[in-house]
């Protein structure tokens, strides 16, 4: 008789194997299974008392956790000891049409926990996830619909069925045949009379109420009357209550309930202690925490931090917080909980905001930053490192409240513009870290990992108030500059390709021709003029440069105009400016100069030379 591992057949072993290599340390077994032959990982898989197998499936990404569960000869137990929410990212990861298997395997209370977060947007049901499960416990078995409707709560149930049908039912004083004339067709018992309000679903939840009355007579005609009687909201409202205090139960806050992970915190003195008469005894009978995040997480500052800690009670503690924060994250940015992918970025999310606050705490110590994981709640560490960066959204929302300087951010630079994109998302929790490195792949926008980039990107919104106030004072008012573009031909032909830096380009190259610090178009000439005077010669295969004198005057000229104190961040601009003029012209031959037509960073007219 072939095996279970045997059954599953080849076809996904090589994904498997990849999969294993890509293993945290913290799995070996796992790896080993996964990259032995299934026969022989059966054996070892056996060999092993069930809370070492569920330990097992827990370390391992939730992509590979069906083939380890199928490994084993108790997998019915296994399963069912597996934290309920563990069990619902794991069947997510692989897609519930493939987790039929681990789906028959699972218990009321675990199907429940299924149901109850993915059922549900904020505290309202939504009927295509409610039909797409149903269908898929149909495929499971007509045993499994059976075991659902007997132990589901009656308020969910009613709620569900007021979506999809209505019911009528027959008075008595009707004889039956009269009632069959007047009343919906579709009856069970000559009581209730039902519509469904979907043709194309009739078969579906006419099987359901057939199944439902066969295994529950009394469980049918509650929830006849209470389709007859209750109002769909007064039911709905019930039933999220109940949703609510279940999901709790497991460490899993409602919408409402989790918006306080995003509550201020201005300070560490803020932060409340942890106190070690709460910490779970090394000797309770506890279960896996209901979520392993930690299996995803990469080796920053709070990895780190963990490691160390040696207390069991400090770590479960850890573990269950942990737990906790992202199953906020999950429901106030409200992921897509079919794909794994974006509840793996809210873990990233929670992980990065660690970092960043045990930073604050402790420096880069990590012997620091244990002490911290073990004296404070991890939701505060979360809090703390979001409030900090609300100051730079708070920051970067401010520059647009002064009119002129709002009217110059329309000219920024790609590198700033996107700075500021990153930090105003749509919504206020959202604060990304622009990556100018991985510009253009799915890491330009990122979470912020240290205190690093907080200080970079805060230094980037000084430059952009500084020069925002500059610009104007120097070329006259924004809604003005476009015009020396567009109204005569120059290679400068849409609005946007209009920067700063071309601004400043086009300036430099006037004061290096004429003496004239002005934002006037070039001729062809003075292109060709300009590219000589800017760019010291460089042999052949080399960068040109540009000479040290010109940074030193410009800069020299533009502290005229500032208070001593914006002068480290003058320098930080231009830094920026010069760097990509010379990253512009780097191979530039100033006596065959590039078509202008071609060049952005300097506005040339394209007309007859003057």
């Amino acid at each position: 008789m072939p095996s279970r591992s045997q059954k599953t057949g080849a076809k996904d072993s090589s994904r498997e194997r990849i999969l294993a290599r890509a293993l945290p340390p913290r799995a070996p077994l796992a790896r080993v299974l996964l990259e032995t032959s299934p026969a022989e990982a059966e054996r070892i898989f056996n060999r092993l008392p069930l809370f070492e197998q569920v330990e097992v499936v827990l370390t391992a990404p939730w992509e590979i956790r069906q083939k380890l569960i199928l490994l084993s000869e108790r997998a019915p137990e296994l399963v069912q000891k597996l934290p309920p929410q563990e069990l619902f990212w794991t069947i997510k990861a692989i897609g519930p049409e493939d987790a039929l298997s681990l789906l028959a395997l699972a218990t009321p209370e675990q199907m429940a926990f299924i149901f109850d977060l993915d059922w549900w947007r904020k505290d309202s049901l939504v009927p295509e996830r409610i039909l797409s499960w149903l269908i898929i416990l149909f495929e499971v078995s007509e045993d499994k619909v059976a075991q659902w409707l007997v132990s589901v709560d009656e308020d969910l149930l009613a709620a569900v069925m007021h979506l999809f049908i209505r019911v009528n039912k027959r008075p008595d004083d009707t004889d039956f045949m009269e009632a069959r004339d007047r009343l919906p067709p579709f009856t069970l018992d000559d009581t209730y009379f039902i519509a469904f309000r979907k043709k194309k679903l009739e078969p579906i939840f006419m099987r359901l109420l057939q199944i439902l009355i066969e295994v529950s007579p009394e469980r049918y005609r509650n929830l006849m009357e209470t389709l007859l009687w209750e109002l769909p909201a007064e039911v709905q409202e019930r039933a999220y209550r109940w949703r609510k205090g279940r999901l709790g139960d497991l460490g899993v806050p409602d919408y409402f309930e989790a918006l306080d992970i995003y509550a201020r915190l201005e300070s560490p003195k803020q932060m409340r202690p942890v106190e070690r008469r709460y910490l779970p005894e090394p000797t309770e009978d506890l279960p896996p925490p209901a979520f392993l995040p930690v299996v995803y997480m990469g080796e920053g500052l709070f990895t780190q931090a963990l490691s160390r800690i040696t207390d069991p009670a400090q770590f479960e503690r850890l573990r269950r917080e942990l737990a906790w924060v992202v199953n906020k994250i999950l429901m106030t940015d409200e992921i897509n909980l079919d794909d794994p992918s974006q509840v793996k970025r809210a873990i990233e999310k929670a992980e990065s905001y660690f970092n960043l606050a045990l930073e604050v705490l402790s420096g880069k110590n990590p012997e620091e930053a244990r002490a911290c994981l073990e004296e404070y709640l991890l939701e505060d560490l979360f809090r703390l490192a979001h409030t900090k960066l609300r100051g730079l959204r708070r920051q970067a929302l401010a520059l647009f409240e002064d009119e002129p300087l709002a009217e110059a951010l329309s000219f920024l630079d790609e590198p700033y513009k996107l700075t500021l994109e990153g930090l105003l998302q749509e919504r206020p929790q959202d604060i990304f870290y622009f990556d100018q490195k991985a510009q253009g792949t799915d890491q330009e926008f990122r979470f912020f990992q240290n205190l690093t980039e907080v200080k970079e990107v805060a230094g980037r919104l000084k430059e952009i108030e500084l020069f925002g106030r500059l610009l104007p004072r120097i070329f006259g008012p924004p809604r003005g500059w476009p015009g020396k573009c567009l109204l005569a031909p120059t290679n400068i032909t849409e609005t946007e390709d209009l920067v700063w830096s071309g601004l400043l380009a086009t300036a430099l190259a006037n004061w290096l021709l004429k003496g004239a610090f002005v934002f006037e178009p070039l001729t062809r000439r003075e292109w060709s003029a300009f590219l000589k005077r800017l760019l010291e010669p460089a042999r052949e295969g080399e960068r040109a440069r540009i000479p040290p004198q010109i940074r030193q005057e410009v800069e020299r000229n533009f502290k005229a105009l500032i208070d001593p104190v914006e002068e480290e961040t003058l320098t930080r601009f231009l830094d920026y400016f010069f760097g990509r003029l010379e990253d512009e012209f780097a191979y530039v031959d100033p006596s065959s100069p590039p078509d202008p037509r071609y060049i952005t960073l300097v506005v040339v007219r394209l007309g007859e030379d003057g």
